[in-house]
C-alpha cells in the first residue's frame, strides 16, 4: 500500500484553495525520476537539485576525460546518479515544497492517491488548521512541584530523593 506525505501551503487563507494546492508526495522509488531526472526536477521546480545534478554530471564527465577513463565509466556514473535520484526523489520534492512555503501536515496510506487524499481530508476536516506547533513548555507530572526530581538525578541540593 503506497504511503504519501501531505504538504499544505502555509500562506493560503481560502480553505478551498488550500485544499486544491495541498501536495501529496509518494514515498518510495520513482521510476520517472530515474528515467528522466532533469525533466522530473524541472517539473517539480527543484531548482537547487537541478543545478546540483548538472554540476555532478559535468564534474563526472570532466573527471572521466581528465583521467582518460573508458566511456563506460561515464555511463556508470550517470546511471548511479539517476539511481540515487530515483531513490531520493521524494526527499528532494519534500525539500522543494518546504522552500516554497508548504508545511508537512500528515502521513497517509491508501490503495492509490485518491484513497490517500480521501483519508487525509476525512481525518483532517479543516485543512486550514495547518501543522500543530510543538509545545515549548516543560511538562511536569501531576502532583509534583518544580523541586521534584524524575528518575535517578539528584535535586538542586545534590542529594537523591
Amino acid at each position: 500500500m503506497p504511503i504519501y506525505t501531505v504538504h499544505v501551503p502555509r500562506h493560503v487563507d481560502d480553505e478551498a484553495a488550500r485544499a486544491e494546492r495541498t501536495a501529496f508526495v509518494r514515498d518510495g522509488f520513482n521510476g520517472w525520476a530515474f528515467l528522466f531526472g532533469p525533466l522530473f526536477l524541472l517539473r517539480h521546480r527543484a531548482w537547487i537539485a537541478l543545478v546540483a545534478w548538472i554540476l555532478l554530471v559535468a564534474a563526472g564527465a570532466w573527471l572521466v576525460a581528465l583521467l582518460h577513463l573508458p566511456r563506460q565509466v561515464d555511463v556508470a556514473l550517470l546511471l548511479l546518479l539517476q539511481l540515487f535520484l530515483g531513490l531520493e526523489s521524494h526527499t528532494i520534492r519534500q525539500a522543494s515544497l518546504r522552500r516554497r512555503g508548504f508545511d508537512f501536515a500528515a502521513v497517509v496510506a491508501g490503495a492509490g492517491r485518491d484513497d490517500g487524499e480521501r483519508a487525509f481530508f476525512h481525518n483532517h476536516r479543516a485543512v486550514d488548521r495547518g501543522p500543530v506547533a510543538p509545545s515549548t513548555a516543560p511538562v511536569a507530572p501531576r502532583g509534583s512541584s518544580s523541586r521534584d526530581v524524575i528518575g535517578m538525578f539528584p535535586d538542586a541540593g545534590g542529594t537523591r530523593p
